[in-house]
């Protein structure tokens, strides 16, 4: 082979390196250090997070005599009036803890009686109190206020025991046709729009989701009070006095996207898919809803205001999470 056939032959070689490592080895490379989502189907929910005073209309119930205790029913029955809930053997008193204590002088006079272990009415039988029974009533949440959601306890004291005295708190009976969630959300919040009286909204509690309606809107100052009830039986109800939700208004399904990954171009939105080759290229997008961080994006193709058919992003693709953030433009 001739010296400038051989010269020829390297200069194409290593411009077929160059163009290849270009190509190949530099988007790959480049991509491993840049970060990417992967587009699936899936859920979009508008909620509101909130704190909640859980309200119940409830009577607490003493013991009439003091000895040793039978429990006949569980936690959560509904019971009719005079059934037999607790049976106490008469015998000497025993300590009170302090926790009982706390409750029995927390209700006060506000306690009835228990007649000789009876229902006094149909209702659910709980085994759990703050002795707050009187003041957190139906009637009484025109009297509430949002700092009351720093100085309740989130749980109640179990009642059930070994030996009660009497004249302490043994167990209580709940109006189960009848369960309210107050809390407060700020008059200027974005989500406000979407709280409407009789409403129907999904509470989701730690362990259950319920369906409520939206009974009331009292707004007062910079703060809205939000009262929701249902008539749904959720075992927590009775036992704490605060919870923690989530108040879901409405949930799109769709292609799910962050919304930083979406970027404009000459007023058209679009996300960076990654190529076989590695690189990144740009391709329009219908971004159908946006909520806090997130978006749902039309897929495969969509109708664009010309009513032209648009190719666009498709299920399992691979975006730049942030292109802004990459340098890209």
């Amino acid at each position: 082979m001739k010296r400038g056939t051989k010269i020829l032959l390297v200069l194409f070689v290593i411009a077929a390196v160059t163009l290849y490592v270009i190509n190949y080895v530099i988007p790959k490379t480049h991509g491993m250090m840049v970060k990417t989502v992967i587009v699936e189907y899936g859920e979009l929910p508008i909620s509101d997070s909130v704190k909640m005073i859980l309200v119940r209309d409830e009577t607490l119930f003493s013991a009439a005599e003091t000895g040793s205790s039978k429990y006949l029913v569980k936690e959560g029955t509904k019971v009719r009036n005079s059934v037999k809930i607790i049976e106490i053997e008469p015998g000497a008193s025993a300590p009170t803890s302090a926790a009982i204590n706390k409750v029995k002088k927390a209700a006060g006079s506000k306690m009835k009686v228990s007649d000789n272990g009876m229902a006094a009415f149909s209702a659910i039988v709980s085994f759990y109190s703050d002795g707050l029974e009187r003041k957190f009533r139906s009637d009484r949440i025109p009297k509430m206020k949002e700092s009351m959601l720093d100085s309740l306890d989130a749980d109640a004291t179990p009642l059930k025991r070994d030996d009660v005295n009497e004249g302490e708190p043994v167990y209580k009976l709940v109006d189960n046709t009848l369960w309210q969630m107050v809390y407060w959300i700020p008059a200027d919040s974005d989500l406000l729009s979407y709280y409407e009286i009789d409403k129907r909204v999904k509470v989701m509690f730690q362990t259950r989701t319920i369906d409520v309606k939206v009974e009331d809107l009292h707004e007062k100052g910079e703060l809205v009070r939000v009262v929701l009830q249902t008539d749904i039986y959720y075992e927590e109800f009775a036992k704490k006095r605060i919870a923690e939700a989530e108040v879901v208004f409405s949930n799109y399904t769709g292609l799910i996207a962050p919304a930083m990954s979406v970027m404009a171009r000459d007023g058209q939105d679009g996300v960076f898919v990654r190529q076989k080759s590695g690189s990144f290229k740009w391709i329009p997008v219908n971004v159908e809803k946006t909520v806090d961080d997130k978006c749902i994006l039309t897929p495969v193709t969509y109708i664009d205001e010309e009513g032209i058919k648009i190719p666009t992003v498709n299920y399992y693709d691979e975006l730049l999470a942030d292109p802004k953030a990459e340098g890209y433009k």
